[in-house]
């Protein structure tokens, strides 16, 4: 697929939908990348799952912040 941008045309190359496990909270995972000329241009990563609130979310968010900032 193709996208025009002014007179330049990305294309993406990555289109990919995982499910989560339903003990990870369950969701859907999508990875999205767009090229120019063989470069990346853009991406975009989502977390998507309708059966949480908002502040569920950023509950858990803060807990894997958290979690990373521990490895490091």
């Amino acid at each position: 697929m193709a996208v025009a941008a002014g007179n330049k045309k990305y294309i993406k190359v990555v289109d990919e939908h995982y499910v989560a496990p339903e003990e990870n909270g369950g969701g859907l995972i999508k990875f999205e990348i767009w090229e120019l000329y063989g470069k990346m241009v853009k991406y975009s990563m989502a977390y998507i799952n309708k059966s949480i609130s908002f502040t569920h979310f950023r509950s858990r968010l803060f807990w894997v912040r958290l979690m990373v900032n521990e490895q490091n």
